[in-house]
């Protein structure tokens, strides 16, 4: 965490039933839990996003930058891929970071 930053929140899970997807409740959850944080004083923020609608509803915010692509083929056990064929599809795990402007 950058030096000047004090207080940072971080956002592990958020999942949504399949079947309520494309009815914006992932973006209202991240959007509200965002919100929460900067209300609380968050200067920063660190998210592990692992299926692509995460790594989309994040991404879209102003100001997220990508720290860290891991593609799930990576993840192996005994040589043998731990991942695949993920429902939704995805890919990679991104950590994404995302600082504040404060006021």
């Amino acid at each position: 965490m950058p030096d000047h930053v004090q207080k940072a929140l971080y956002i592990d899970a958020l999942f949504i039933d399949p079947k309520l997807h494309k009815m914006g409740l992932g973006e209202y959850m991240l959007t509200t839990g965002l919100r929460r944080g900067v209300e609380q004083g968050a200067q920063m923020s660190y998210v592990f996003a692992v299926a692509t609608g995460t790594q989309k509803v994040y991404l879209s915010q102003p100001g997220p930058c990508k720290l860290l692509v891991i593609p799930y083929d990576k993840f192996l056990e005994n040589g043998k891929p731990v991942f695949k064929k993920l429902n939704d599809g995805a890919k990679t795990c991104v950590t994404i970071i995302k600082e504040f402007k404060q006021n």
